[in-house]
């Protein structure tokens, strides 16, 4: 491997060091894990409202509503779960270029 390149790989893995990354995504899934737990609980109170509305009021404009914000609801929270795990894979594959990087430099 000739020292320039040795050298770019160097300054890369260096850089990819100094970003942290596991430190971030722990704060982004802490913070990612708060905004779900939130969003979970309206919808779970949006639920219980529909589940309390009377049958002559199943239909009305304000239970159609209530209803697709639900809906809404818990398409939300797949997507904060998606997103958690997704940062999660992201922290493995910068961890393995790190290493090969690391690898490829000695």
């Amino acid at each position: 491997m000739n020292n320039e390149r040795r050298k770019r790989i160097r300054e890369v893995a260096d850089r990819l060091d100094e970003l942290s990354i596991e430190d971030f995504v722990v704060k982004i899934t802490g913070s990612l894990d708060l905004l779900k737990a939130a969003v979970e609980t309206i919808r779970d109170e949006e639920q219980e409202f529909l589940d309390k509305i009377p049958e002559n009021a199943q239909g009305s404009e304000s239970a159609d509503l209530a209803e697709e914000a639900a809906g809404f609801l818990y398409e939300a929270g797949d997507q904060i779960h998606g997103l958690v795990s997704s940062l999660g894979e992201v922290e493995d594959q910068f961890l393995q270029a790190v290493d090969l990087l690391n690898q490829a430099q000695g």
